[in-house]
């Protein structure tokens, strides 16, 4: 399970700079529309850093990158809807399964951390 919320971790760290990237430099409107630009990109380069901390076992590092997630996600929404964009259901059910395994994440690293 650690493993999973760290994988995760550069997973969504190179997915949100690439997505980034293309929505902010070729202004992709469906990229937009899903809450993806600039920050996209911040956020990106902040989860490879916070995956490294929580491969070496850092319980602070992945409830950091939890809650920056989520945060990512509610700005996502906010963002498109504030840019007259409808908010992207698949988008939301996507970053929840993503989401998921970084929750499991802490209850490994709680039990690793018992031993």
């Amino acid at each position: 399970m650690l493993k999973g919320a760290y994988v995760i971790l550069f997973f969504v760290a190179g997915l949100n700079i690439v997505l980034g990237l293309i929505a902010y430099l070729f202004q992709a409107e469906i990229l937009q529309s899903m809450g993806m630009g600039f920050y996209s990109i911040v956020f990106g380069v902040i989860f490879p850093v916070l995956g490294r901390f929580v491969r070496r076992r850092s319980l602070a590092a992945l409830v950091i990158a939890i809650v920056i997630f989520a945060l990512d996600s509610v700005l996502s929404l906010v963002l498109a809807g504030s840019q007259g964009y409808t908010s992207n259901v698949v988008g939301m059910v996507a970053r929840a399964f993503l989401l998921l395994p970084m929750i499991q994440g802490i209850g490994a690293i709680r039990a690793i951390k018992k031993q």
